[in-house]
């Protein structure tokens, strides 16, 4: 919910199944009526926010479809990560499929320009139109593979990406001399008139100005660097720490950590997924580790001990007598981490019973002697 209590839909006044032209349109309009700089009403500051807010959040493929979801919980870290912080932080009690790592931007040095408010950038929201119209950047999606021992128990790796940042030579504003100018055909107001001919006479409706987006501002000094974008792709190395118990598909999202958006705009975030390596032959799901356990006839019979290789070294298994093929034998607390916590999962394992193809003589006379004694 947005601070007025409506859904983003209703702040932008369009239908949830509304397309992405659709929604964009809506914003523009409701950004050029409720902009501080033409609308002087007491809550068009608060009322432009809240528009940006909703734009921010429905613009976005991924962060739309978790607000469809699980509402503003879905697009504000409510699902087992941190609000804000140390990327490298957190809470781990909880957890879903995509684990916030919270935000990033911090790690990578960058004045990101405000576009919904007063935020990272620190500017205000009366100052936008004296820069061109920054854009939300987009994310960004990677997959690192990393061993099961470093996933199990934690530990930080180094990954390497690429993605776009702020150009240097203009700071991010497409401008050598961070500079612009009034546009020339709105006229530096960010708004033109058009004239439509209709049955009952000629109406006249304002627009946002295409050429410089509604701000009023064109670049001067073009940065032959970026081509004006403000943004030039750059290599990224990245420490990150593993949370413990971590598994094959596990998402972690870093916010911030994406593309930095046009013109100074917020970066979008990063989505890196774990691809896992498997622990001998055992297949896991999530804390559980499961396999099968091959019994020659008589140990199951007679019972006996089986030594396991573990995660953490090895595991004498006592095996009761009668164990029967199909049962399941649980190795406790010698299953992987739980993400986010020191509790560990069970190993478990499914009974095989192995019959020998072939047997030595002496052997041979046992199992004879034990089948003249079954009726």
């Amino acid at each position: 919910m947005s601070k007025s209590g409506k859904s983003y839909y209703e702040v932008l006044g369009v239908e949830k199944n509304a397309t992405q032209d659709e929604i964009k349109r809506a914003y523009r309009k409701l950004a050029a009526k409720y902009h501080p700089d033409r609308n002087k009403e007491k809550d068009a500051e608060e009322r432009f926010k809240e528009v940006g807010e909703a734009y921010e959040i429905l613009s976005d493929t991924q962060k739309r479809q978790m607000y469809d979801q699980y509402g503003e919980a879905g697009v504000k870290g409510g699902f087992g990560g941190t609000q804000g912080g140390s990327p490298m932080g957190g809470d781990w009690s909880q957890y879903s499929q995509v684990f916030d790592m919270g935000d990033m931007s911090n790690l990578f040095g960058s004045v990101f320009g405000d576009f919904f408010g007063a935020g990272m950038g620190g500017a205000s929201r009366r100052n936008t139109r004296k820069s061109v119209e920054a854009e939300q950047g987009e994310d960004r999606e990677v997959t690192i593979k990393i061993q099961f021992d470093t996933a199990n128990k934690g530990g930080e790796v180094t990954v390497e990406y690429e993605r776009y940042g702020t150009c240097k030579s203009c700071k991010g504003s497409g401008s050598l001399s961070q500079k612009t100018t009034s546009c020339v055909k709105c006229g530096g107001s960010g708004m033109v008139q058009y004239q439509q001919a209709t049955l009952l006479g000629n109406f006249m409706y304002q627009s946002p100005c295409p050429t410089c987006q509604g701000t009023g501002r064109t670049i001067s000094d073009p940065c032959t660097q970026c081509k004006t974008t403000g943004r030039v792709a750059e290599k990224v190395h990245l420490d990150v720490k593993i949370p413990q118990g971590s598994y094959d598909g596990l998402t972690l999202k870093f916010r911030g950590g994406g593309n930095v958006g046009r013109h100074n705009g917020p970066a979008g975030d990063l989505y890196m997924t774990l691809n896992v390596s498997q622990f001998l032959q055992y297949r896991r799901d999530k804390e559980t580790l499961f396999s099968e356990l091959e019994l020659h006839p008589a140990k199951a019979v007679l019972g006996g001990i089986v030594t396991l290789k573990t995660p953490y070294g090895e595991y004498d298994l006592k095996i009761p007598a009668g164990t029967q093929p199909g049962d399941t034998l649980t190795a406790k607390g010698m299953g992987a981490y739980k993400l986010g916590s020191s509790t560990k999962g069970d190993i478990k394992l499914a009974v095989k019973i192995v019959i020998p193809k072939k047997v030595s003589k002496e052997e041979r006379k046992s199992w004879e002697a034990l089948a003249s004694d079954i009726k």
